[in-house]
């Protein structure tokens, strides 16, 4: 049951929508997935994959889910060409519209919805940094960007304020999904009808702020700054963009065309929208402005020397990887990319592009991420109960030639093994293996 102080702020912002937002409270929330085209267009994958697929009308390759089955078991996911997300939290990223070859950040980064979603804009061409304050979530996040495919980017566990010292003027393109209240959230999490509260909402803004403050310092001068959440509130929606705004004479408020004149889901003022439940997503607030005048000298970026990956690491790594114009060793592990190395040894670096290989016992072992890549090199394609038991962590009885394979289904990798003439050894890492009942 929803307090009365929450009801009585809806009905303020609602008007006579109220009782339908009432009402939809009690209906089961909107599921959703977008379509990686980082690995695979719309079309193949239908022709590939029998999900439901109802379009949703304001995302470029978005879909509602209505099947039964957990999309997180399906081999579709597994091998990255899905990635389950809440419809209207597939927004941002396109008002965002990042573009190949610019350098964006997400700031606020986990779980990595969004950060795949701009990864899929950016066609693996760019500097794509993400970063999550959290070290758990980071984690979360890692793990959806290798599993999405993305090469051009760069996981980072850091504060706004050490992304903005390190990155001062550097982006064109910054996201700030903020952390909020969650009021988008009521028909998806119990806990978050339970902890709402206006006290809650007033700290939620303040937080809000500083991380906007810190944002802003790593915009170019003409970049783009989109700002959201999943609440509905105006303390941390259009007050906070307002508050913002007065403090920063260069900003402006920048609306985007195609939004304005293509989709009519968008409850509009200049430059800030909301999705409401009504519209055909649990709910979500954005806006989107341009820094017109620089406020700092850009940061001088400094680029890591190549280091040449030793003989026996290309022996390992040459049927399972492309050749990378850039290549750096450090902490055991073995990174690739096409883009040189930024330094950023001030900053906790979790991912730097793609990892290759990890030294083991004076011995190169292939990284989990290059069975994700576009291109993973050689393929084992795996039957249905094939791949049930490959994501168990079972031994596969199936003869390969000896050395490190993809397995994959449909030609799209998911994981690797070692073949030794007659089995299959299960590499899918244990943390992501399901038991099974």
């Amino acid at each position: 049951m929803i307090s009365e102080q929450y009801s009585e702020m809806m009905k303020e912002l609602l008007g006579s929508r109220y009782q339908e937002y009432e009402d939809l409270l009690k209906e089961k929330p909107y599921r959703g997935y977008r379509i990686n085209h980082l690995k695979i267009d719309d079309d193949t994958f239908f022709s590939l994959y029998g999900l439901s697929h109802q379009k949703i009308p304001f995302i470029r390759h978005g879909y509602y889910y209505q099947d039964s089955a957990a999309i997180g078991n399906l081999s579709a996911y597994r091998a990255g060409l899905i990635y389950s997300q809440e419809p209207s939290a597939m927004a941002p990223a396109e008002l965002l519209d990042p573009q190949p070859g610019e350098n964006v950040l997400d700031l606020c980064a986990a779980p990595g919805s969004k950060s795949t979603q701009i990864a899929e804009m950016m066609q693996n061409r760019g500097l794509l940094v993400v970063n999550e304050i959290n070290p758990d979530r980071a984690r979360i996040l890692l793990e959806n960007i290798e599993r999405h495919g993305a090469e051009n980017c760069i996981v980072l566990n850091a504060s706004p304020k050490q992304i903005a010292e390190r990155f001062t003027s550097f982006f064109d393109r910054v996201l700030v999904d903020a952390p909020c209240s969650g009021e988008g959230m009521l028909r998806r999490e119990e806990e978050a009808e339970s902890n709402w509260s206006f006290a809650n909402v007033r700290e939620c803004a303040v937080r809000q702020r500083l991380i906007l403050e810190s944002a802003l310092l790593t915009l170019k001068e003409e970049g783009i700054l989109v700002y959201s959440t999943c609440t509905f509130n105006t303390i941390e929606n259009e007050e906070v963009i307002r508050g913002f705004l007065a403090d920063h004479p260069e900003v402006e408020l920048y609306p985007s065309g195609e939004l304005d004149t293509n989709n009519s889901v968008f409850k509009r003022e200049p430059g800030m929208y909301r999705i409401l439940p009504m519209d055909g997503g649990e709910g979500q607030f954005m806006c989107r402005m341009r820094l017109r005048t620089q406020i700092h000298a850009p940061v001088k970026m400094r680029y890591l020397r190549t280091s040449l990956p030793v003989r026996e690491a290309f022996a390992v790594l040459d049927p399972l990887v492309h050749r990378f114009a850039y290549y750096t060793e450090t902490g055991g592990y073995l990174y690739g990319s096409d883009q040189p190395f930024p330094d950023l040894s001030c900053l906790h670096v979790m991912r730097e592009f793609v990892r290759l290989a990890e030294e083991r016992k004076n011995r190169y072992e292939p990284d989990h991420a290059l069975a994700l890549l576009r291109d993973p090199g050689s393929i084992i394609e795996l039957t249905e109960e094939e791949y049930t038991k490959y994501i168990s962590g079972e031994v596969l009885m199936k003869a390969a030639e000896r050395g490190y394979h993809t397995a994959a289904r449909n030609g799209f990798g998911i994981g690797l093994v070692k073949a030794d003439g007659t089995s299959l050894k299960n590499r899918y890492p244990k943390q992501y293996r399901i038991r099974q009942r």
